[in-house]
């Protein structure tokens, strides 16, 4: 009995001390929002979707800095706040075959740039499944489609009424952004964040 506790303990320690390429915890959380974790490979994993989306793959196993970690968990955050507050509106809609379609491009863009890697290899580095990058590519979408909207009911002037959002981006660009900016900031005032410190 107490020998199975010991191993358990022991096999539940290695697994949390298991570390990754880039040394630090795999499930490390860097910070939570309204209760849920943000781990520091979602914070990797993001960054590279973004490198290769950029066509970039050499600094795939580049560390953050301090810094830059903090810049890239806040704009995590902000992206999780923006979810939550679609999926309490639940207003936009995002197709499978547009999924699919992003997922195809992406794929792609990965080949061209990441010779070195297969796919699969890359959603493993960093935790992730088949199934996972869907969803992960959905909340993607949905946050475009969903700024894309905010910033449509942001250019409502009182003068004007609505007008197309091209527009408005024209005419008021750095208004129409300065709202949007002050629309992130309210919801993350009633949002429970926390970020840890320590790393």
């Amino acid at each position: 009995m107490y020998k199975k506790l010991i191993y358990s303990s022991f096999f539940i320690f290695f697994l949390f001390s298991c570390k990754n390429s880039y040394g630090f915890l795999i499930n490390e959380i860097a910070g939570t929002v309204n209760g849920t974790p943000v781990t520091l490979n979602e914070l990797y994993f993001s960054a590279g979707v973004n490198q290769i989306n950029e066509l970039k793959c050499n600094e795939l196993n580049h560390k953050f800095s301090k810094s830059s970690l903090k810049r890239n968990l806040n704009i995590y955050i902000n992206r999780l706040i923006i979810l939550e507050q679609e999926k309490k509106i639940g207003m936009i809609k995002v197709s499978k075959n547009r999924i699919d379609a992003y997922i195809k491009s992406f794929k792609k863009k990965f080949k061209a740039v990441c010779k070195n890697m297969q796919f699969q290899v890359f959603l493993k580095k960093y935790g992730f499944n088949t199934m996972m990058f869907f969803d992960y590519v959905k909340n993607i979408l949905l946050e475009k489609e969903f700024i894309y909207e905010r910033l449509h009911f942001l250019s409502y002037s009182p003068e004007n009424g609505i007008t197309s959002l091209n527009n408005a981006k024209k005419i008021q660009g750095k208004e129409l952004l300065s709202k949007l900016k002050a629309w992130i900031q309210g919801l993350r005032k009633h949002a429970d964040i926390e970020i840890n410190d320590d790393y």
